[in-house]
């Protein structure tokens, strides 16, 4: 049995891979996020460590020291559920934990049977907008040029989550190049910009791809021409809310 859902790792490029808390399995493509269930602690951790390192930071760092914390106890769900399934006893989960008995089985028994039913126990600090711009993209150069012998300019916000993730909302505009067609070269003049940042499309003019959120639809770059529908759930846990009005 496998503990909650997928877990995905997030990597620049986005060659995304599912991460299963149970023994190796084949790997499916899936989003760039690892779902705050688990993932979003080891970044947090770090970068709440930097943090407490600059001055000025310490503030800042708390937030960062939350949202580190929760990943921990999502992390601690999951492998309480994880040994259930392979058939350890309570008595020895909570002497591995260094807890009673008592403690970890009032907190886990009614999810075991379910854990995709665990709630994330904290929501992490809202996302910082950290840049509203036009992104310039040259055309008629190699891909990974900055220098073209035109320019197509494209909606550009840049957010930071709690855990030092950059995500770059890039938007469409009806007389340019579609983000599908020019996915690579914004992919590279995000990157020239904000190295290291996901790119996440926002689609206002009519089009089915994505998910529908506030403002048009979104979906990730694969910085390919292709691209993923965007789980706005998972990504409101992670401080940024794109999500629709309820």
């Amino acid at each position: 049995m496998k503990s909650r859902s997928c877990k995905v790792a997030r990597t620049r490029s986005c060659s995304l891979r599912c991460i299963s808390t149970d023994a190796p399995q084949q790997q499916q493509p899936t989003t760039p996020f690892g779902t705050i269930s688990i993932l979003k602690g080891l970044s947090a951790y770090e970068h709440a460590a930097r943090l407490l390192l600059e001055p000025g930071s310490a503030k800042e760092s708390l937030a960062v020291v939350a949202t580190a914390r929760a990943g921990l106890d999502s992390l601690t769900e999951a492998a309480v559920l994880l040994a259930r399934s392979r058939g350890i006893s309570w008595g020895e989960i909570a002497a591995a934990l260094g807890v009673t008995r008592q403690t970890v089985h009032a907190r886990y028994r009614d999810h075991e049977l379910d854990p995709g039913s665990i709630p994330d126990p904290m929501p992490a600090p809202p996302a910082i907008l950290e840049t509203t711009t036009a992104l310039e993209v040259p055309f008629g150069c190699p891909v990974d040029s900055p220098h073209g012998s035109s320019y197509q300019r494209y909606p550009l916000e840049i957010y930071r989550l709690a855990n030092g993730t950059r995500i770059a909302i890039v938007g469409d505009v009806y007389a340019n190049t579609s983000l599908m067609n020019a996915s690579e070269r914004i992919m590279a003049a995000v990157q020239r910009l904000v190295p290291g940042a996901e790119v996440l499309e926002l689609w206002r003019n009519g089009s089915i791809s994505g998910t529908p959120g506030k403002r048009g639809r979104y979906a990730w770059s694969t910085g390919t021409g292709g691209n993923l529908p965007a789980d706005l759930d998972q990504l409101a846990r992670l401080g940024l809310d794109l999500r629709l009005e309820s």
